[in-house]
């Protein structure tokens, strides 16, 4: 779903971002039902591998984010790259967001003095989660841009493991004590916001005709192009009528 699309769905999103954004500001953590939720998480043994690999893949998003917008400038038309880079840009700014965030909202992450299990101590503030905020924007925009560069099954199986980081990257930001719920949750919520607002600039920048044919994979052409021509190849092969008939 577009949110840009929605104003309605966008403008709600708003202000619940909004408000537990100044609330946690306000109250600072932890907030009601945080350390509850965080210890009934973290009560769950054997998980330290897999929180592991979800953290990892956090860390690293860059680089699946640098390697395809390197190959689609590399593989798009001659002029379209300069779009796809733009977006690159775009999407390399709005991953500053977690940490102007950070610094506005200043609210502490868990510690063990919380009754929470640490893995290692981490100097900055904790809302919102930077490792969740990333990985929405990031993967997210991913999976936006893959039916554009993309065949369906590698589309289909791109957005099936940027759903699955994105889906448990909260849960793992809890259960190594990085974060606090809701600290996971406003991760969440600015992500949905960052990420809308890249969709929106990949609208403008690739939807309009002209930046449409410029960025698309070069092997391929467009179905309205390929309409266009076998129209006018029928009007072509139309057989001309013959002199008996224009003599009747």
């Amino acid at each position: 779903m577009s949110l840009w699309r929605r104003p309605t769905v966008l403008l709600l999103l708003v202000m619940l971002t909004l408000g537990l954004t100044g609330w946690v500001a306000v109250a600072k953590a932890p907030m009601p039902g945080d350390l509850w939720l965080a210890q009934r998480t973290q009560s769950v043994p054997g998980l330290n591998t897999l929180a592991a690999a979800v953290n990892w893949a956090g860390d690293l998003r860059w680089m699946p984010a640098v390697a395809f917008v390197a190959w689609w400038m590399w593989r798009a038309r001659s002029g379209g790259w300069r779009r796809v880079a733009i977006l690159g840009l775009v999407l390399l700014l709005l991953q500053s967001g977690s940490q102007i965030l950070k610094g506005a909202v200043d609210s502490p992450r868990p510690s063990a003095a919380d009754g929470i299990v640490v893995d290692r101590l981490r100097g900055d503030s904790g809302f919102p989660s930077g490792h969740v905020y990333g990985d929405v924007l990031t993967y997210g925009a991913l999976a936006i841009l893959a039916p554009r560069a993309l065949p369906p099954v590698p589309t289909a199986a791109l957005r099936v493991v940027a759903m699955a980081v994105i889906l448990t990257a909260g849960w793992a930001r809890v259960y190594v004590g990085a974060h606090w719920p809701s600290d996971v949750l406003g991760g969440y919520l600015w992500g949905a916001l960052a990420v809308t607002a890249f969709e929106a600039a990949t609208s403008v920048l690739l939807d309009s005709r002209r930046g449409a044919a410029g960025a698309r994979m070069s092997p391929d052409t467009p179905r309205a192009i390929d309409e266009s021509i076998d129209r006018e190849a029928d009007v072509r092969i139309q057989p001309s009528p013959s002199v008996e008939d224009s003599e009747a």
